[in-house]
């Protein structure tokens, strides 16, 4: 039989590629709020707690998680998944996420294999405008089968 963890992290530990290029970055214990001109883009990383072992048993990554809020000035156009120290992706997915809020109900799907390393999760996002556009990171996380 199976066991299935999610484990999560933190908005306030997301990792933001390129900090000069936000107007403001700000931490709180709802997560972390960026906000950034018009005409600019930016990567952000979330370090997503990855069990190798459980209980002397193999783990099988599954999907990876965003929690997030984009408003109608930003888009959420890219994720990956990036195993540390390959610079291969694992997956990578173009998508459209504007004027709206990602939970647990639009997972990021990974290929099911033995998790050997822990994963990244990468987010792209370009801010259009009209005027400043805004992303809170509220958390993310993933899903990860014990047999």
């Amino acid at each position: 039989m199976s066991d299935d963890f999610k484990y999560w992290v933190h908005g306030v530990a997301v990792q933001v590629e390129f900090p000069n290029a936000a107007k403001s970055i700000r931490r709180a214990g709802w997560g972390t709020e960026i906000v950034q001109a018009q005409g600019t883009e930016n990567w952000f990383h979330f370090a997503i707690p990855t069990p190798t072992r459980l209980d002397d048993d193999d783990v099988d990554q599954r999907e990876l998680y965003l929690l997030a809020h984009i408003d109608n000035k930003a888009t959420i156009d890219q994720m990956s998944c990036h195993r540390a120290g390959e610079t291969a992706r694992l997956e990578e997915r173009n998508v459209s996420y504007s004027a709206r809020t990602i939970d647990e109900s639009t997972p990021f799907n990974i290929p099911k294999q033995k998790c050997t390393k822990p994963l990244v999760l990468c987010v792209h996002a370009r801010f259009d405008g009209p005027g400043d556009g805004m992303i809170t990171f509220h958390g993310a996380g993933g899903s990860f089968e014990e047999h």
